[in-house]
C-alpha cells in the first residue's frame, strides 16, 4: 500500500510531541516553578501587604518607623531580597508593603528579630486596616533587570 505525505494534523501532532519531549528532556516539569525557578533556583517567598491608614499624617509616621526596619533588613538580613513601601497614586492614605525573601524560612527568621518585634507594636499603634497575601515567586518574569555578558 502506497502512502502519501503526512497530513497537516499529523505534522502538528508530531511537532507538539517533539516540543513536549524536549521540554521534559531539559528538566521542565509541570508545577516546578512553584518550588524552583530558572537554573534550579529556589523560588522567593513574597508578601504583599496593603495598609489603609485613617489619617494621611499616619502615612508619614509609618515612613519613620519603616525606614529603620528597612535599613535593618538591608544591613542584617542577607536573605531579605526586597523590603519596600509603595504609596498609592490614587489613595493618599494607602500604602503597599512588599517583602521578598530568599525562602519562607528567611521570612520566619525576620519575624523573630528584636528589631521586628519592636517595629510591629509601633505599626499596630497606628490603627491601620491591614490585609495581605503571601506568594511564591514563579520566576516566569523578572524582578531585577540583569545585564548579560555578550
Amino acid at each position: 500500500m502506497v502512502q502519501g505525505p503526512p497530513s497537516k494534523g499529523l505534522a502538528i501532532g508530531l511537532a507538539i510531541g517533539l516540543a513536549i519531549g524536549l521540554a521534559i528532556g531539559s528538566g521542565w516539569r509541570s508545577g516546578s516553578s512553584l518550588t524552583h525557578g530558572k537554573n534550579n533556583e529556589a523560588a522567593a517567598f513574597t508578601l504583599a501587604v496593603t495598609v489603609n491608614f485613617k489619617e494621611e499624617a499616619d502615612v508619614d509616621k509609618f515612613k519613620e518607623i519603616f525606614t529603620d526596619m528597612a535599613q535593618y533588613c538591608r544591613d542584617h538580613e542577607p536573605d531579605t531580597l526586597s523590603y519596600d513601601m509603595f504609596e498609592s497614586d490614587k489613595e493618599p492614605k494607602q500604602i503597599l508593603i512588599f517583602e521578598r525573601y530568599r525562602v519562607k524560612d528567611s521570612y520566619l527568621h525576620h519575624r523573630e528579630s528584636a528589631v521586628f518585634k519592636n517595629f510591629r507594636p509601633q505599626f499596630a499603634a497606628l490603627g491601620a486596616d491591614i490585609s495581605g497575601m503571601s506568594y511564591v515567586q514563579s520566576n516566569v518574569g523578572y524582578m531585577t533587570r540583569r545585564e548579560t555578558a555578550e
